[in-house]
């Protein structure tokens, strides 16, 4: 049995909200903002999770940019699809 104040804190929902929004800042450092509101970084980070899973990736600012691939006449200027190179794998691409 707890006597005594309650130990766990209610957070309000603009609360929560004014965390999530600085921790989403640009630059923000969520262990900075954590410290500063006396939470565990833990926390903010969850509640920032629920509010991406209610509203979804593109309500936080994200979105996906369609991506425009060269065609394959561009690889033959590419030094790295040489004969000598054959053997090598691209830099930063594994086989």
């Amino acid at each position: 049995m707890i006597s005594g104040p309650e130990r766990r804190r209610a957070w309000t929902a603009e609360q929560k909200e004014a965390l999530v929004l600085a921790a989403c800042a640009p630059g923000a450092v969520v262990a900075d903002i954590a410290r500063a509101a006396d939470v565990h970084p833990r926390l903010i980070h969850r509640w920032r999770r629920e509010v991406t899973q209610r509203v979804g990736p593109s309500g936080s600012g994200t979105n996906f940019v369609p991506v425009v691939m060269k065609d394959d006449a561009s690889a033959k200027d590419c030094r790295w699809s040489s004969p000598s190179h054959a053997r090598r794998p691209c830099p930063g691409h594994a086989r």
